[in-house]
């Protein structure tokens, strides 16, 4: 069976076998590896990829163990593999000598990196192989809570949540923020005529082995209609049989889960992408169940409305715009909003700004309770090279309404936020993509890419807080802390961080290195011993998990600019398979062995260069470059990626050697004041104005005053803070018409407003009143504030 002189795999050039091909086409299924193997040219098995080492190692097992064949013989496959695992030849050493140059050890030989075997990427999961490209965003924030000490900006009429205090749970206080930040974007983004936003809390549990349970069920709900014999929560493991009810019960859950959908989600009180599992456990227990349930008839209805409620919940956590993919997480199919708590603006002080009246006290951070928010896009699809308008007017509108009714600090070298950018591709992150991407922002990054965002995120400021959030790779992140002489940054790496190739492995690195980098390129890397051991060891990992491990920094509490959250065996993304017995287990342990796991079949590159903004046209911007470098990556030739090493070492512009779309050249261009400094909003300094220190509405927009007229009438007491229904509620709802007085001018809400309003309020009648006035900041907090 070995090729002879006129067999396809025979080489032109006249050097014998090409085994590579040759081992690869064989149908190792259907012959006995021995006869295949028995060939009179010898197999150069130190040669061969690993890829195919493994590939071949597992088809020879399985046909020893299906055919009753084992020891002694063992496939030389198998030997090689067991070799290759045993080595442990560190690439080091040729950084021994600092005068040694890379090129010295790259030879002219080309031969690019073999794709993965199928196996790597999970077939069973039916991962899609299109090309399309997508894209999510993070904005993260400090919004004014209330104030510690009365208001110190009184003329501000933008909501603070005067009912919470500094003595309020946490907790509780973070969730009635988030709670009344998802009720002014899911109402105030809508417009109609418009694909509707979906805006979702993010479910708190959901990197733990219990939230794997609950997610599988919901799916199998969703298949079937029924849930899992047992409460997750409560019990653990669920049966595998769903729960069938009888007639009554059954007649009973359908007729409370109408009821909510009547006078509670379609009315606009509550929106079903709002509801958690604590809405769901909870209001089955607030209902009255018919007479004719006996206890544990009752019981079961509502055992099977919490089902519907979860189920609900889940389905309506999905924005029209979210790409699907498979094993994606819920959170990352809707809009997601959440408090993150973290240092706020702990580390702002009086010299922050260019006024604070000494004579307040204390320091500016004090004067508020301020939250971390942060809203997170679903994943969306974009087109390289486009200006993504559809994107940018969904961004536009958060921004608008977050801008409009809230106080938001404007961004501080002090301020620990980031806006973040998530790029990927359906067909998921090669490992050859990765170090094309971090090879150019390594080698761009401080001549050309530290430019396009605030001056204090970048290294040269000696900004001490960047390495929380956006470190230089070169130095921040595990692989870049080991480069340098004196690796000691405290809570980083080790030297295990580094890859161990084969001396084989290790030369087909280096010649793939060589055929991506010009010999331009290599005076950039050889100047500095650092530079050296950081990209030759770079471009020496073979597996993506080994090459996010060392790029990032293995902490939460810190990151660099860009995060490799791409994980899996071998050359491409695909899922790293853990029971849920171990996710369990590891969340008992303290261990998160999903950290940074976003995407698990694909993965995604996160950017995190730019600084907290509510800024339309700066996000974007910054979302179209990252977007098109990426794709560079991704996309371009060998020949494409040398020339543009060589035409951007020798000075050209990076914005005129990648396809970026007209606008983003445009942006930068506008925003570069003096020193090319780039600044979105004109401020040459990190100082802003105590006076002012929000961000103001977009366009000039500011809460409006007006006059709600209830038709019934609403009854208050004297003191106003009470109000009776005529004629009176009913189980707890009764429908109301709202006008407003003026008509409402705003495009963005309707003339005529309806909503069900519940009766927590007082039922003590007093003197009639139809008129009540309040200001309508947002439309959430409408009958909390001066009714």
């Amino acid at each position: 069976m070995a090729p002879n002189n006129n067999s396809p795999f025979y080489r032109a050039d006249g050097k014998g076998i090409d085994f590579e091909g040759w081992l690869s086409s064989v149908d190792w299924t259907a012959v006995d590896w021995r006869e295949v193997l028995n060939i009179p040219n010898p197999i150069p098995w130190a040669e061969l990829s690993s890829s195919l080492i493994r590939r071949l190692a597992a088809a020879h097992q399985a046909w020893d163990a299906l055919h009753g064949r084992g020891s002694p013989l063992i496939s030389p496959a198998v030997e090689e593999l067991i070799r290759r695992q045993k080595l442990s030849s560190s690439i080091l050493g040729p950084f021994a000598d600092s005068g040694q140059s890379p090129y010295e050890w790259l030879t002219t030989q080309t031969n690019r990196d073999k794709r993965p075997d199928k196996e790597t990427v999970a077939e069973e999961q039916n991962v899609s192989k299109s090309q399309k490209i997508t894209v999510g965003y993070e904005l993260e924030f400090p919004v004014a809570v209330y104030a510690t000490n009365g208001d110190p900006h009184p003329n501000d009429t933008r909501k603070l949540w005067h009912n919470l205090k500094e003595e309020t749970d946490p907790e509780k206080a973070r969730e009635q923020v988030v709670s009344d930040i998802l009720m002014a974007l899911n109402m105030q983004t809508n417009i109609v005529g418009k694909i509707p936003k979906v805006f979702a809390p993010r479910d708190e549990d959901e990197d733990t082995g219990l939230y794997e349970l609950r997610i599988k069920n919901l799916r199998k709900m969703e298949e079937t209609g029924f849930g899992p014999a047992e409460n997750v929560k409560e019990r653990g493991s669920p049966s595998k049989n769903p729960v069938i009810y009888s007639k009554k019960v059954e007649e009973a859950a359908q007729d409370a889960f109408q009821y909510l959908c009547d006078f509670i989600f379609d009315a606009g009180i509550f929106p079903r992408c709002m509801m958690n599992e604590d809405y769901a456990s909870g209001t089955p227990d607030s209902f009255e169940w018919p007479e004719i349930l006996d206890d544990a008839e009752s019981e079961q209805a509502r055992r099977r409305l919490r089902d519907m409620l979860r189920l609900e919940g889940f389905i309506a956590k999905r924005d029209p715009r979210h790409v699907p993919l498979p094993g994606m997480k819920p959170r990352y199919k809707a809009f997601s909003v959440y408090a993150n708590p973290g240092p706020g603006l702990l580390y702002t002080e009086r010299w922050d700004y260019t006024d604070f009246n000494l004579e307040i006290g204390g320091v500016p951070s004090k004067a508020y309770h301020w939250e971390m928010i942060k809203i997170v896009s679903p994943v969306l699809e974009i087109q390289r090279g486009s200006e993504a308008k559809d994107i940018e007017e969904d961004l536009t509108d958060i921004c608008r309404v977050m801008r409009t009714n809230f106080r938001i600090h404007q961004d501080l070298d002090t301020i620990l936020a980031s806006t973040q950018i998530n790029v990927s591709f359906e067909r998921g992150i090669d490992l050859i993509d990765l170090k094309k991407l971090y090879t150019i922002m390594g080698l761009n990054g401080e001549k050309w890419i530290w430019r396009l965002n605030r001056y204090w995120r970048n290294k040269d400021t000696k900004n001490v807080l960047c390495p929380q959030v956006c470190g230089d790779i070169r130095r921040h992140s595990n692989l870049g802390a080991i480069s340098f002489t004196n690796p000691a940054p405290q809570g980083f790496g080790d030297h295990e961080l580094l890859p161990h190739p084969t001396p084989e492995e290790i030369q087909r690195f280096y010649n793939i290195m060589d055929e991506y980098l010009p010999p331009s390129a290599h005076k950039e890397i050889t100047t500095e011993l650092t530079n050296r051991i950081f990209y030759c060891a770079l471009w020496c990992y073979g597996d993506v998990s080994s090459f996010s491990k060392a790029l990032g920094t293995g902490l939460p509490s810190r990151a660099t600019e860009l995060m490799s959250k791409v994980w899996g065996h071998g050359g491409t993304a695909g899922p790293i398979k853990y029971t849920t017995e171990e996710l369990y287990a590891a969340e008992k342990e303290g261990r998160n062995v999903r950290f940074n796991v976003v995407d698990e079949h694909r993965g995604v590159v996160e950017f995190r260069s730019m600084a907290g903004s509510l800024d339309p046209a700066n996000i974007m911007a910054w979302l179209k470059f990252c977007v098109e470098v990426t794709c560079f990556a991704k996309y371009s030739s060998a020949a494409e990626y040398k020339d543009y090493f060589e035409r951007i070492l020798r000075g050209d512009g990076l914005f005129s050697l990648m396809k970026f779309p007209p606008s983003v050249r445009e942006y930068y261009k506008s925003h570069m004041i003096e020193n090319e400094v780039f600044s979105p909003d004109g401020r040459s300094g990190s100082t802003v104005s105590w006076t002012d220190p929000f961000l103001a509405p977009l366009s000039g927009e500011k809460p409006l005053n007006y006059t709600m007229v209830f038709h019934p009438p609403i009854v208050p007491a004297p003191n106003g803070h009470k109000v009776t229904f005529n004629p009176p509620l009913q189980k707890g709802q009764y429908t109301y018409d709202i006008y407003f007085n003026p008509p409402l001018e705003r495009t963005d809400m309707p003339d005529k407003l309806i909503f069900k309003l519940t009766a927590f309020l007082s039922t003590d009648s007093v003197d009639p009143s139809s008129t009540v006035p309040v200001q309508v900041s947002t439309v959430g907090d409408q009958f909390s504030a001066h009714i």
